[in-house]
């Protein structure tokens, strides 16, 4: 009985679905949009992904983990915070997204993990893995490994400040696709796709404001991604286990500098026609990130961190 209860909302909701893709009204296409915005999630952003490098929505959740013991023979105990993220569009449940972040002295690890959720997980099959070490100022390395469908990747890209990032392809089981030329010398300096959100989260901590214009390299794509202080403000709680409170608004824009597809399908956007936020606060834990909203002509899509 259940089963047939089940069977019959999946075919209600698919029903609908269909009816509004049918009216041009701005429903996602379940796979395309959503794979891509993971893929950059920033994980890094997912945070930054989610809301800064790609015009596609995403869902989150945060918790606070407890000190844990260092297990690299440092002085100092390495400490782990671990943020989790619920990504919608409109009422519709996206993706999940977890991120570990592991500091041991100078060193930190952030290690980000998303899935799909709710009704998309029924239409598209997908997981992401990202792994970003940093040194005291500057990232060292990005490690990314995705599944979607029957497609693998992996990528590994390595930083130097002052110089340009080696990527490598460890695995593409799909044929590559054509894209942008990245013009020689842009990539000078770049860095990873997380590290401006955690220099935003750095300096509000310390009193200051979240403006910075980076180059980012994800192994792929290369583009500029430019933070806008816009003030503080006071977030309502729109949902029972999200964070409500003061926090500092910071706009992100996108200038797309190469390495992004040629051929566009009708759900793609102009950078113009995007908006995205991200809000940072102070948690029990330290500055994080606690909501980032991604607005196309195709829709709303909002991340908020999941305190519960």
């Amino acid at each position: 009985m259940r089963a047939r209860h089940r069977r019959a909302l999946f075919f209600s909701s698919l029903r609908t679905t269909l009816k509004q893709v049918r009216a041009n009204t701005p429903t996602p296409r379940p796979a395309a949009p959503l794979t891509t915005a993971l893929r950059a999630l920033a994980l890094g952003a997912a945070l930054a992904v989610v809301g800064a490098c790609v015009p596609a929505p995403a869902r989150a959740t945060e918790a606070l983990a407890a000190t844990a013991p260092s297990t690299t023979g440092s002085a100092t105990a390495a400490t782990e915070r671990v943020l989790r993220y619920a990504i919608d569009w409109g009422p519709a449940a996206l993706a999940k997204v977890e991120i570990r972040m592991t500091t041991d002295g100078d060193e930190t690890r952030v290690v980000g993990e998303g899935k799909p959720a709710g009704l998309i997980s029924i239409f598209s099959s997908f997981a992401v893995t990202q792994t970003s070490d940093y040194g005291p100022d500057f990232p060292r390395a990005l490690t990314s490994h995705g599944v979607f469908g029957g497609d693998v990747t992996k990528r590994r890209v390595t930083y130097a400040k002052g110089a340009e990032p080696i990527g490598e392809t460890i695995v593409e089981s799909a044929d590559p696709e054509p894209r942008t030329p990245i013009p020689d010398g842009a990539l000078t300096s770049a860095v990873d796709p997380l590290f401006p959100v955690l220099e935003a989260m750095r300096s509000v901590e310390a009193g200051g404001a979240c403006d910075s214009e980076h180059t980012v390299y994800t192994g792929r794509s290369a583009f500029r991604m430019i933070m806008t202080d816009k003030g503080d403000e006071t977030l309502a709680k729109d949902r029972a286990w999200t964070w409500d409170g003061p926090a500092r608004r910071c706009g992100i824009m996108i200038q797309r500098l190469g390495g992004f597809r040629i051929e566009k399908s009708q759900w793609s956007s102009e950078e113009s026609e995007v908006s995205r936020d991200i809000w940072l606060a102070r948690l029990p834990g330290g500055m994080a990130p606690v909501r980032m909203t991604v607005e196309a002509p195709v829709g709303l899509a909002v991340g908020r961190i999941d305190l519960r």
